[in-house]
């Protein structure tokens, strides 16, 4: 099974799949690296709520702060699960997409009061206009538009960029010889434009024939959809955009094909 999520995830995701009883094959198909104004950005942020979006966006941040007192929003367990590794102690966390993630801090923000009026309260801090505040943590790309899904909410998003990732250009070599001498049974893929890389990786290097020969595990339907350009032996797309979900909906998928 090839895995093409970013390092470290790329290792924890690997991990996770060794348990499940698949063998992994780590091929990142982009590099994570700190935009040039990450930390002159980051010791901006003071004690507002901050809505991460990927576990990326924890290390990022982290790198360059100390601060650990804000209420942080998870968009899944996963990016969760590194805001608590990282020391945050007030951890929210949505089902694993942005539309979720934007339904969690409505719903927090509301119960707080501090979408509604102006006073100024510890879960955030709101703007002298009375909106609640949210500091998104970001990537030079990212899947879905949080600040337009809050606006509706009365909660003002201020978006910091702190890292992007960067396509490989190629193959590792040893991949590419995989590829099209053994290919894998699978390759997960968790992002729209990791999906779109690798059809177009596949088909420069003169794999894309290859295609018929390997399943895919998506996270979502929009990463399956930006898969399609080439004729897949088989899509399986989880049915909550979690890593546990999509292993398991491989899994069962796995025991049933020839």
């Amino acid at each position: 099974m090839l895995v093409t999520r970013p390092t470290p995830d790329c290792e924890i995701l690997g991990r996770a799949l060794s348990e499940a009883g698949f063998v992994p094959i780590l091929c990142p198909l982009m590099s994570i690296a700190p935009t040039p104004d990450a930390e002159q950005l980051t010791r901006s942020i003071g004690d507002e709520d901050i809505a991460f979006t990927s576990a990326n966006g924890v290390r990022a941040f982290s790198a360059y702060s100390e601060r650990r007192d804000n209420i942080v929003f998870a968009v899944g367990p996963t990016t969760a699960a590194a805001a608590k590794a990282a020391g945050f102690k007030a951890v929210h966390t949505a089902l694993g997409d942005v539309a979720s993630m934007a339904d969690l801090i409505i719903d927090h923000c509301a119960y707080k009061g501090g979408a509604h009026n102006g006073r100024t309260n510890k879960s955030g801090g709101n703007n002298k206009s009375g909106r609640h505040r949210i500091i998104h943590i970001a990537g030079t790309h990212r899947a879905g538009d949080l600040a337009s899904m809050l606006s509706n909410g009365n909660i003002a998003v201020e978006r910091k960029v702190l890292y992007q990732a960067n396509l490989i250009q190629a193959f590792p070599s040893k991949i590419r010889d995989f590829i099209a001498n053994r290919p894998p049974e699978w390759i997960v893929l968790f992002s729209p434009r990791t999906a779109r890389h690798l059809c177009a990786l596949m088909v420069s290097e003169d794999l894309g024939h290859m295609a018929e020969k390997i399943a895919i595990g998506c996270l979502s339907p929009a990463v399956a959809n930006a898969a399609g350009a080439l004729p897949w032996r088989n899509v399986v797309v989880a049915k909550v955009p979690q890593s546990d979900i999509l292993i398991d909906a491989i899994k069962d998928e796995d025991e049933f094909m020839p």
